[in-house]
């Protein structure tokens, strides 16, 4: 059973404990649909839990979605699915340095009516400072 878990436009503080956990969220939000994916963020899961993930949906319009000015912690999730509707930018030295334990980064994005284009990548774990 796949338990799903909703970020919210707080600070969220997370213990995942459960493998099939689903996190899910969003960034670049703007003045009427603030993002739920914020600064302070921090999501954790326990050693040894599979099927766990963070889903995180682009709800910008200024054309490029952009994880990296988000100040968050994420620990021992192993997957991040990221779609948007817009191009996506992911800065490593940046976006993906608040991740420890990350091997899979899924994107997805579309422009409005077109194909959407899914890029797969497969990380090296990176290990907890």
């Amino acid at each position: 059973m796949v338990q799903n878990i909703a970020l919210t436009t707080g600070i969220d503080t997370l213990s995942i404990s459960a493998s099939n956990t689903r996190v899910v969220g969003t960034f670049d939000g703007n003045a009427g649909a603030p993002s739920t994916y914020t600064a302070g963020d921090n999501i954790a899961a326990a050693n040894g839990l599979t099927g766990v993930a963070l889903t995180l949906s682009d709800q910008g319009t200024d054309g490029v979605g952009d994880l990296s000015g988000v100040a968050a912690r994420v620990s021992g999730v192993p997957t991040l699915n990221v779609f948007s509707g817009e191009a996506i930018t992911f800065n490593p030295a940046a976006s993906i340095a608040g991740f420890t334990g990350l091997t899979q980064l899924n994107a997805t994005t579309s422009t409005f009516g077109g194909i959407p284009t899914v890029t797969t990548k497969s990380m090296p774990a990176r290990r907890p400072m």
